[in-house]
């Protein structure tokens, strides 16, 4: 995590709540004030005035907010995008449950070793998600599947062909990217 100190800190007040390990500081336009916050006990935000030397006397780093239940994370030696389900502090471990499973057993993360997903991230885990569930390759389709556009979910179109060498779907006696449809209903899903 980047450090800040002097102007740079300054700088970054401008965009960012930053923090020096035991306080929070952030810059309120309206007032043309710097704010703080104690991180514990949690204190509402208060108006104070610091001299600009205090800026160069400490290090401060950008705030990120605690995980909680439900947030989706990057962990597993960043390399799996999972939600927290659970979180558990025990004493100086703090552990998260997430969704992740390994032989149905679902997976426990150390916070440390993980940071907050992306909203790319966070899209792209749905989906391959989604193609998951039907024994699927992210993006791999079938003929006889049926899919919505990116841009309008409520055309409804039918799958003709796909080819898995150009990753391409033929719709229409057009082909379009596989990344640039998404599933509506697959082939196996359908009652005759």
């Amino acid at each position: 995590m980047k450090k800040y100190t002097g102007f740079e800190a300054i700088e970054r007040l401008k965009t960012n709540v930053i923090d020096d390990g035991k306080s929070l500081y952030r810059y309120n336009k309206e007032l043309n004030l710097i704010e703080f916050s104690m991180k514990a006990p949690k204190l509402p935000w208060q108006h104070v005035i610091i001299d600009i030397s205090f800026f160069f006397s400490k290090e401060f780093v950008d705030y990120v907010d605690p995980l909680k239940v439900g947030d989706w994370v990057v962990a597993f030696k960043m390399t799996k995008v999972c939600q927290v389900t659970e979180l558990n502090y025990q004493g100086s471990k703090k552990f998260i449950m997430t969704d992740y499973a390994v032989d149905d057993c679902y997976q426990a993360a150390d916070v440390n070793g993980c940071r907050k997903a992306t909203l790319e991230e966070i899209a792209q885990e749905k989906r391959r998600r989604v193609f998951e569930k039907v024994g699927r390759t992210i993006d791999e389709f079938k003929e006889g599947d049926v899919v919505t556009p990116l841009d309008n979910d409520k055309d409804l179109l039918l799958v003709e062909h796909y080819s898995d060498q150009k990753n391409a779907v033929r719709i229409g006696g057009t082909y379009y990217n596989a990344s640039d449809v998404n599933p509506a209903y697959f082939a196996e899903s359908k009652v005759c």
